[in-house]
């Protein structure tokens, strides 16, 4: 583009020149002619005022002979003629009338020898008097004028070319050059000038953008260089494998799992030397949808997230990441022995003491503040086998991989949850809403589990709930899934505890857990037994407006 702008300006200076050059030489040829027209028209009236003094034919001859002018007169219908006429008289009827004084009127004509003649035309004494005047142009040397004129072309042109060649050319060429630098990838160039002027002012400003630019090169080069070392360094393998399956790049982590030596861009399987990796992939790549999953390669453990990449609604790939998990699942194997092993050897003992304080207790004796100490003793063992038997079952809960599923009639199983709870029911005078009718369905699901999820909460709604307060146990069928909502008049929980009431051994009320031989457990085993079952749960509580749960269970 830069070189048609050198064109066109080689064109923009060649088109003022020749305008310049027909300026001068019609500027030139106009003063010439005038001149000439001028010096002619003053020869007419010399010529003319001599003969207006004489009417004689043979003076008439030496004034025509001596100023080089041809006279016509015509007198009485007859003409006379003094000097060599070079066209008929009758010719001057095409004359033009080129100007006029009181006296005289002059009139230009080009004869057929294409010559110019001035004619002065005026009446004297009863005649009509023609001067004629060949014009002065024909002595006028065309050699000398072209050369001068040419000279001043000359001149005109090398002045121009020398402007361009200075003030336009050699700056564009330098821009040109610039330019071709920073195509090539070259931002280190850089135009050195001083001067002023429009060209001048786009190089500096070029200059500028290229220092901009290099530092901003600068920039991404130090920060890609500290994603490059985060990448290389992080201990989570990580690696990009585009829309055509092609492994495009990966850190050492990913290198090293898979020995990976070479950093040639390959097909994912020929890299990836495991069935369940590869066909996540595979998986992921066709569906576009993102993969969770364990896998085990060479002895070890690692979890694995394969996640697409969309750009603009377009897929452009897939990130796979894998993370060592073989030592965080021994650490948490050894916590579920240990708490297993744990509660076992606490259950023996307190089983033992329990039984010799039952027998002591059982003894006659008079002395009640004996049994009142034997009966608080058993008490808090009591608690205390609790605690441990709900540590043993989340302990079955974490440890065991698969619960059996069977055909649950939730009529029957609520009724039986009832039952048992009723003696506590009727200790706080609680009032029961519950309508069988609503519960006449059957769930694909293991029944210990669903046990223990409705248990403990109607267990608790009857625990937190006031003297003489309300359960009320609802169903409806929504679609596919069926809502169970379990509402109480209780305490309540306040809105900033909502949240923790999940997690073990957390209590809302400490003191009031204490009483009731709470083990701050019961809610920790309703969350693992609805993450097993898939089933969702939301709760809707405020401090001293009681709590309501609502259990969606799915029904296909």
């Amino acid at each position: 583009m830069l070189r048609n702008l050198l064109s066109n300006i080689s064109l923009a200076v060649i088109i003022p020149v020749s305008g310049l050059i027909l300026l001068i030489f019609i500027t030139t040829n106009f003063f010439i002619k005038r001149g000439d027209y001028l010096e002619s028209i003053f020869r007419l009236k010399q010529t003319a005022k001599n003969v207006r003094i004489t009417a004689d034919p043979q003076t008439l001859e030496i004034i025509s002979s001596s100023s080089n002018n041809a006279i016509a007169v015509s007198e009485n219908g007859n003409l006379s003629a003094y000097g060599n006429l070079p066209f008929s008289i009758s010719e001057l009827s095409s004359a033009l009338v080129k100007d006029r004084d009181e006296e005289n009127i002059y009139l230009t004509l080009n004869s057929h020898d294409e010559s110019v003649y001035y004619i002065c035309n005026f009446k004297h004494n009863g005649r009509i008097i023609y001067i004629f005047q060949k014009s002065g142009v024909d002595s006028f040397r065309p050699i000398t004028f072209f050369s001068v004129i040419s000279l001043l072309v000359l001149l005109t042109l090398l002045f121009f070319y020398f402007l361009y060649q200075t003030k336009i050319k050699k700056p564009l060429q330098k821009v040109l050059l610039f330019s071709d630098k920073l195509i090539s990838g070259d931002y280190t160039f850089r135009i050195s000038e001083d001067r002023y002027g429009e060209v001048f002012s786009i190089i500096r400003k070029m200059n500028l953008i290229a220092d901009k630019i290099d530092y901003q090169i600068y920039r991404t080069e130090i920060e890609k260089k500290k994603l490059n070392d985060l990448f290389s360094n992080i201990s989570d393998a990580l690696a990009f494998i585009d829309n055509e399956g092609y492994l495009l790049t990966s850190n050492n982590s990913f290198k090293n799992i898979f020995s990976i030596t070479s950093d040639s861009t390959v097909k994912y399987y020929d890299s990836i030397r495991n069935s369940e990796t590869n066909s996540a992939v595979k998986k992921t790549i066709e569906s576009k949808n993102e993969i969770s999953k364990t896998v085990r390669i060479s002895g070890k453990t690692y979890e694995t997230l394969i996640k697409p990449v969309f750009y603009e609604n377009s897929f452009h790939g897939l990130i796979l990441s894998m993370r060592d998990i073989t030592e965080k699942n021994k650490i948490d194997s050894f916590k579920r022995e240990l708490v297993g092993n744990l509660s076992h050897e606490l259950k023996t003992p307190i089983t033992i003491a329990k039984g010799y304080l039952e027998t002591i207790k059982n003894i006659p004796d008079d002395n009640n503040q004996r049994i009142k100490f034997i009966d608080k003793t058993i008490a808090n063992l009591n608690r205390q086998n609790a605690i441990i038997g709900d540590m043993l079952k989340l302990n079955m809960l974490e440890t065991t991989n698969f619960f059996e599923k069977e055909n649950v009639r939730m009529e029957n199983l609520i009724s039986g949850i009832i039952d048992i709870l009723t003696p506590k029911f009727a200790e706080k005078e609680l009032i029961i809403e519950y309508n069988k009718s609503d519960f006449d369905y059957t769930v694909k699901a293991n029944r210990f589990l669903i046990e223990h999820v409705f248990f403990n909460i109607i267990d608790n709604a009857a625990s937190y709930n006031t003297h003489n307060g309300r359960i009320s146990i609802e169903n409806e069928i929504d679609g596919s899934s069926a809502l169970v909502t379990i509402k109480d008049t209780g305490i309540g929980i306040p809105e900033e505890l909502r949240e923790r009431i999940f997690e073990r051994f957390f209590r809302v009320d400490k003191a009031r857990s204490r009483e009731t031989g709470g083990t701050g457990l019961g809610l920790s085993i309703v969350k693992h037994c609805l993450e097993i079952l898939n089933w969702d749960i939301k709760v809707k509580s405020s401090s001293g407006n009681g709590s309501e749960f609502i259990i969606t269970i799915p029904l296909s």
